[in-house]
């Protein structure tokens, strides 16, 4: 049986936590079960495909130099929620991975408005190509007006802390498990009522001359 690689992506722990994972592969797998192909799944979980770290380092980049190898065979099919999964980038290298793609000889597959391409039929219907340029264009414009607006906002969260405000800047990344950042970005973080005391203990112990596997079963012990 053909086999359909379900590729989903998604980019932030917040989106992992919700539907976006179930809502991709629930509607990964009804198309494989319509179209009597044997699903497998490649997860890219928290990964951003606007800087297209999921197609240097990714798992998509790990399943292209499968199909490459022969590892995975050249006529399987790679389902997608929308172009946007697999890239984000400027819509050139977007447009040069989706040719890629086709020209391993995969039938690539969007859920969300049921597309169906290969290289063949990009080759007969130019439109088809069109429409993928346009929706890496649009993707990457989303991508840069999110991070732009990002970026303003941790600047001025940086220029309140100058100020001797108390801030929370997690909107570019997460703190250490021992924080508790679920406060608003205008509030100072708090110690984890869990994990800080741990990892005091813990790090008292490697001053103490402790090593990590001392450590470990220590914190083993206590759990």
């Amino acid at each position: 049986m053909p086999q359909l690689y379900s590729y989903i992506r998604w980019s932030s722990e917040r989106q992992g936590q919700g539907s976006s994972r179930v809502r991709q592969v629930t509607a990964a797998k009804a198309y494989a079960d319509e179209a009597g192909l044997e699903m497998v799944e490649i997860e890219d979980p928290g990964v951003s495909a606007y800087r297209g770290k999921n197609t240097t380092a990714g798992k998509l980049r790990d399943f292209i130099d499968a199909v490459k190898q022969g590892v995975i065979a050249s006529d399987s099919w790679l389902y997608v929620e929308n172009l946007d999964r697999i890239t984000r980038q400027n819509v050139t290298t977007a447009q040069k991975l989706f040719i890629e793609l086709l020209e391993l000889g995969l039938t690539l597959v969007t859920g969300m408005d049921k597309r169906v391409y290969t290289l063949d039929s990009v080759n007969k219907n130019p439109t088809e190509l069109m429409i993928s340029i346009l929706l890496f264009s649009r993707a990457n414009e989303e991508s840069e007006t999110k991070s732009n607006r990002t970026v303003g906002n941790v600047v001025a969260l940086v220029e309140r802390h100058k100020a001797g405000l108390p801030v929370n800047i997690k909107s570019v990344g997460r703190h250490p498990f021992w924080i508790d950042d679920s406060s608003s970005q205008y509030e100072a973080v708090k110690e984890h009522p869990i994990y800080w005391s741990i990892a005091r203990e813990a790090i008292d112990m490697f001053l103490a001359g402790d090593g990590i596997y001392t450590v470990k079963r220590y914190l083993n012990n206590c759990s």
